[in-house]
Order: structure tokens, then C-alpha cells, then sequence
């Protein structure tokens, strides 16, 4: 049977959905998984089940709907099927009955509220709800497979909240000792994994520290005093530092080049890495460090000895040479599939203290970029950066 010019059957729109999904979604949610769980494993599970596949079909449908492609979630059926399956997040016997499938729907919300205005996915508060599914995803962070991929997507996404708003995370995280035992004998995937996500949860005790919840107080929860403030700093350091030096040879910049002395065309660095895991791990660990050293304690000299690779009068004391490698990092990354929240958070961190007009319009070029690349909606941080570059020119 012929149809009409222009126009399809459900079935072909959605497959094209599920092309586009396969293609331009799963690749960036899978960045730090070699096994490509989004990408295999997760349109499994979502064909299990109605509501599952209704919403993982809302996240390519969320990338073409402001396009003129005739294609939305309400063309597959997304989104009748995705509210019934949201009212039952809480039943056990409802539309959704088991955790995977909450937090595979809860997942795709998400994401689906980054895609659409990241600026103001980054303020709005997920629900309490939402927190205790992720904490009850935690026990299945080193796991592998589904469960533990959809809780480090959702790390990602909240730890992307907390670099834009300047804030901790509102979840519980593991201890940053969660792979040390398996590193030995894990596979090249495994470890690429691990090593990434151990860059996170730094990064995230990095933000725990600047930015403490209201009303922490000086006592550990049983009552002992908690670890003085140059200790946690020195501590923090000293991790960072360990996973620096540590990187396995797939973290390692590709291309590593100063920025030109004579030139103020290009004023960052120009580095390369070769995996989507590597750009994130790296990124946020020179994020994590302009943090740290941004807030120092006052007694923060009592916390030597440092690191080695911090001797006296070296750049990687300097909060302003890591930021400058966030941007170089960063502006230098133009694979789709190589971006996600936390990175254009980063990003937005480390931009907030460039000073000079040439760095200004290379990060303003950049962004411009990045979202032609990511096709997201990035106009909000423009307008965030500008305004705050012209207040801290006036001041």
C-alpha cells in the first residue's frame, strides 16, 4: 500500500525513533560503559514492557520535536502511555512493578528535562521520591548491567546540578573505595568504568566540601568530632592526585599543546582525548581541583606535605591553570557522543573566571558549538555567563 508524500506509518516513525535513539542517544549515555548497556541492554528491558518502551521512545522523541519532522512522543504512543506509568512510580503493582523499570522510566524524565532546557533542568529539584529510588539504585553501583548503569547516569546528571548551581549533591554516594577491589582482576571495560566513576564521586566529595548542606554541623553521626577542615582538603588533594598519576594509558591526553604565546586567537590549551570516559574523568578532575583550591582553608599550609606534583610555585597550584584545562578540554571536543550535563557544567564553572575579552569569545564560540554539535538547548548559559562577566567587570 502506497501512503501519501510526506507521510509514514507508526511503525516507520517508530523506528525511526528507535534509530535515533541507537545512534544520537544511547552513545553519550553510555560514555564512561564500554559494554554499551544503553545502547544493547537497556531497549531489552524497554521491550518488556509498554510503559518501559514508551519511555525510553520519550528521549529520541525529545531531540526531534522541535525539528519539522511530523515525529513526537504522541506518535508512538509515548506519551499516554509514559503519565499512567508516572502515577504508579510508587506501586509495586501498578503500571510499573519493579525497580528497574522505575528507575529506567524516572531515567528517561530526566534526561528527557536535559535535553529539552538543561538551564532549567538545573533548577528544578527532583522529588524525594526520585532521591530514595536512586539510593535504593545505589547498592547495585558495582553490580554492572542495567541497574548499576542507571544510577551512575543519574550521578551524572545530579552532580551536573550541583557544578551549576554551586551546591552538593542531595543523594548519598558511594565511598570512592567502591572499586579498589576490583581493579586487579577486572577487564579493560571494567576499569574504564571505574576509573571514570571514581572521577565522580571526587568530584562530588569536592563539591560536599565547598559547598556544605545548611545546618552540617562539627560532629560525625556518632558523635565523634568530625575530621578537621585541612584534613578533608588535604585528603581531597591527595585522592585527586593518586588518580592523576594512576591514569591508565586510555586516560592520557592524546594531544596535550599550550596555548600559542604569541597568539591571543586561541588563549587555552588544545587537548585530545580518545574516549568519551577519559574527556569526563579528566575534565571534571581539573574541576574538581580549580574547586579545592579556590577554597582553601585558612590554615590550608598546616595540610603539607602535598603531593609531589604540587612542589612549590607549580601550575597545578594555580585554580586558574585548571581551569584553563577544563576550557581547553572542553572546547576541544566536538564528538556528540563526548558531551553530557556534568561537562557543559563543568564548563560553565570554569568559564565564570575568564577575565579576558579573547577567553570570553572563545568560550562564547564554544558553547555556541557545543550546542550545534549536542543539539541542546544551551541559550539560558550564555546568558548566565555574560551577566555575570559584565558584574564582575563593573565591580
Amino acid at each position: 500500500m502506497m501512503h501519501p508524500a510526506g507521510s509514514s506509518t507508526p511503525q516507520e516513525r517508530e523506528l525511526r525513533l528507535w534509530r535515533q535513539y541507537r545512534y544520537d542517544v544511547a552513545p553519550w549515555l553510555d560514555m564512561c560503559d564500554m559494554t554499551q548497556t544503553f545502547g544493547m541492554a537497556v531497549p531489552r528491558v524497554a521491550a518488556t514492557n509498554e510503559a518501559y518502551r514508551a519511555a525510553l521512545l520519550e528521549l529520541p522523541s525529545a531531540y526531534l520535536e522541535s525539528e519539522d519532522t511530523g515525529v513526537s512522543g504522541r506518535d508512538v504512543g509515548s506519551r499516554s502511555a509514559l503519565s499512567p506509568a508516572l502515577m504508579a512510580m510508587g506501586d509495586e503493582e501498578g503500571v510499573l512493578p519493579d525497580l528497574q523499570g522505575r528507575a529506567l522510566t524516572t531515567m528517561s524524565l530526566l534526561v528527557c528535562a536535559f535535553i529539552r532546557n538543561m538551564p532549567l533542568a538545573w533548577q528544578q529539584q527532583p522529588s524525594e521520591a526520585v532521591e530514595h529510588l536512586v539510593g535504593y539504585l545505589e547498592g547495585h553501583a558495582a553490580d554492572g548491567g542495567v541497574m548499576a548503569a542507571l544510577y551512575w547516569l543519574f550521578v551524572r546528571l545530579y552532580l551536573s546540578t550541583a557544578l551549576a548551581k554551586a551546591t552538593s549533591l542531595s543523594i548519598r554516594l558511594p565511598s570512592t573505595d567502591l572499586f579498589t577491589s576490583l581493579e586487579p582482576a577486572a577487564g579493560i571495560a571494567q576499569r574504564t568504568s571505574s576509573h571514570a566513576y571514581r572521577a565522580l564521586l571526587l568530584c562530588a566529595r569536592t563539591l560536599a566540601f565547598c559547598f556544605p548542606h545548611e545546618g552540617a554541623n562539627s560532629t560525625a553521626p556518632d558523635g565523634t568530632p568530625s575530621v578537621p577542615v585541612v584534613e578533608t582538603w588535604r585528603t581531597l588533594i591527595n585522592e585527586l592526585d593518586a588518580w592523576q598519576t594512576s591514569r591508565p594509558g586510555n586516560f592520557e591526553p592524546m594531544v596535550d599543546m599550550d596555548a600559542p604565546a604569541a597568539s591571543a586567537s586561541y588563549p587555552f590549551p588544545t587537548i585530545f582525548f580518545t574516549t568519551g570516559a577519559a574527556v569526563l574523568a579528566n575534565q571534571l578532575y581539573h574541576t574538581a581541583m580549580l574547586l579545592l583550591l579556590s577554597h582553601k582553608p585558612r590554615s590550608w599550609r598546616m595540610a603539607y606535605p602535598l603531593p609531589t606534583s604540587m612542589a612549590a610555585g607549580s601550575l597545578t597550584q594555580s585554580p586558574l591553570w585548571h581551569a584553563q584545562q577544563v576550557c581547553g578540554i572542553a572546547l576541544n571536543n566536538d564528538r556528540k557522543d563526548c558531551w553530557d550535563p556534568c561537562l557543559v557544567a563543568s564548563l560553565l564553572v570554569a568559564a565564570r573566571g575568564m577575565t579576558h575579552e579573547e577567553q570570553q569569545t572563545a568560550v562564547m564560540h564554544g558553547l555556541s558549538r557545543i550546542a550545534e554539535i549536542t543539539r541542546w538547548k544551551l541559550d539560558a548559559v550564555v546568558a548566565e555567563l555574560k551577566e555575570e562577566w559584565d558584574i564582575a567587570e563593573a565591580v
